[in-house]
């Protein structure tokens, strides 16, 4: 009878004690909102037909700042393509090529909207290193690429962003298409090499885990899809090594998700296994929104309770 009694005492502790732990778990939202293959295009206008057109960062400027005044806890990035493409840029690296000198605009504008990090992208090289290097010291925020080596007569690329977002820390981890010594002039990418896009992501996050132990971990890739990740059947590629999302998300597990361009294709979010794969519309055509819930249960560790992405 006294071991019944006692049995049922410290199950209604327990019980307690469970129910104490749950009501004092912390949780937090982190959102983090992506575009890509921007293509220099800022005013909603179709520069080829001569006509309004719902593009361009100047329209999705409005919903980026209604998305942070609804959840302070944002990260917004960019996967890259962004300096070439549009007719205003054209225009506007004439111009610098002539001598004039005035802002880049496509950094100009990212500066103000408040990005947080860009991706390199392959059609950065596409006016040459001088306007590559110009418009990275104009933005106010770093380029990111681990896969790009740089020898000693280039400006390396950060290999990825840490950044603590109330209270849990962030990292975006960036990475490019190899396949730019295959489409450019050499003297457009002098001083550059690129590694397999997997193995470099890989490595940053051994990297990152043995030193910081972020507790969300975002992979930014200016690459496409290999292969479809609902069957996994090939996708046309035009260089071996390309694209590479998919292996990517087979092979680097710890990755929550995974934001990619390159292929100006829109994918809202498809899962392979736990991680989301996105990739938004090019041109400004719309803005990929990821939502990450972590909760943690006093000095715990964080840990993704539920994800969700459109």
């Amino acid at each position: 009878m006294l071991v019944e009694a006692y049995t049922e005492l410290l199950m209604r502790f327990l019980l307690l004690l469970m129910a104490a732990l749950i009501a004092h778990a912390e949780q937090v939202t982190i959102q983090i909102l992506a575009t890509t293959d921007l293509h220099g295009q800022i005013l909603p206008w179709d520069y080829d037909r001569g006509k309004p057109a719902n593009l361009g960062l100047a329209r999705l400027a409005t919903l980026i700042a209604a998305e942070r005044r609804a959840n302070a806890n944002t990260l917004l990035i960019d996967c890259g393509d962004t300096i070439q493409g549009s007719a205003l840029v054209s225009v506007y690296q004439r111009n610098r090529a002539a001598g004039q000198k005035r802002a880049e605009p496509m950094m100009s504008v990212m500066n103000a909207i408040g990005y947080d990090a860009m991706v390199l992208g392959n059609h950065e090289f596409n006016f040459g290193l001088q306007a590559l290097n110009e418009a990275r010291a104009a933005a106010r925020f770093p380029w990111l690429s681990a896969n790009t080596r740089a020898d000693a007569s280039a400006q390396p690329f950060a290999p990825y962003l840490l950044k603590t977002v109330a209270g849990v820390k962030v990292a975006v981890i960036g990475a490019t298409t190899p396949g730019i010594p295959s489409w450019e002039k050499p003297e457009n990418y002098a001083g550059y090499s690129w590694l397999p896009g997997k193995e470099a992501v890989a490595q940053a996050f051994a990297d990152l885990e043995r030193t910081e132990k972020p507790d969300l971990v975002i992979a930014a890739v200016h690459s496409g899809l290999e292969r479809d990740p609902r069957t996994g059947a090939a996708l046309p590629v035009s260089l071996p090594g390309e694209n590479f999302v998919y292996e990517l998300a087979a092979g680097v597990p710890a990755i929550d998700a995974i934001i990619f361009g390159h292929t100006h294709r829109e994918e809202p979010g498809v899962r392979m296994a736990d991680r989301l794969l996105v990739q938004p519309r090019n041109s400004g055509g719309s803005f990929a929104k990821l939502e990450f819930v972590l909760e943690r249960d006093g000095p715990a560790p964080w840990r993704v309770v539920r994800r969700r992405s459109t």
